[in-house]
């Protein structure tokens, strides 16, 4: 907003002009701007009217300086401005981690395995940037012999399971008994790009 004060007697608007800018930056100035009948005191400007600034995306972050004229009563009163640039505000796509919540640590050895038994790693699913979809969750890399696994991809679609896959990895009845020490998994949504 532009306010005007001034010690003589006039009426009219006023009129305004913006120099020193680049092409990038345009200045939209009121269509109609109020009657000031003067004299205006300091103590109590008047507002001349509102003044919109705008910067084209493609114009580099940074502040700009020019000079703003305002004409009141035929007399034009010329001040620095500066426009400040930010850069343009970008929102994170929407995106998901996956991470193991009770996978045993390296010190650990890895999961234990049985003849004929198994285990369950529960993968979490962790959305980020209001994400809502519901990533498949497979193996990456292959198993020592006899042991498979599996996933219950539909479990994080339950608000009761804490959006969790749970992987089984089992042994086969002739399976030796055996310390699993790491499963490689990957995940997959066809609606991230």
């Amino acid at each position: 907003m532009v306010n005007a004060t001034a010690s003589s007697c006039f009426t009219g608007a006023a009129s305004f002009a913006a120099n020193g800018f680049p092409s990038g930056i345009q200045f939209t100035y009121p269509s109609s701007p109020p009657t000031i009948t003067g004299p205006v005191l300091a103590t109590s400007p008047e507002s001349a009217g509102n003044i919109t600034v705008n910067a084209a995306s493609s114009l580099a972050p940074g502040a700009y300086t020019g000079t703003l004229t305002v004409t009141l009563g035929g007399v034009a009163y010329s001040n620095p401005l500066t426009v400040m640039v930010s850069p343009v505000a970008t929102t994170p796509a929407p995106s998901y981690t996956i991470s193991c919540t009770n996978c045993p640590s390296q010190s650990q050895g890895g999961f234990a395995l049985t003849p004929g038994g198994s285990v369950t790693a529960l993968i979490a699913i962790t959305r980020q940037n209001g994400y809502v979809g519901n990533p498949q969750v497979l193996q990456l890399g292959g198993l020592p012999a006899g042991i498979t696994i599996s996933f219950d991809n539909s479990a994080i679609e339950s608000a009761a399971t804490g959006n969790v896959v749970a992987a089984t990895i089992s042994a086969s009845a002739t399976a030796p008994a055996m310390t699993v020490p790491y499963i490689w998994v990957t995940s997959w949504d066809p609606t991230l790009t």
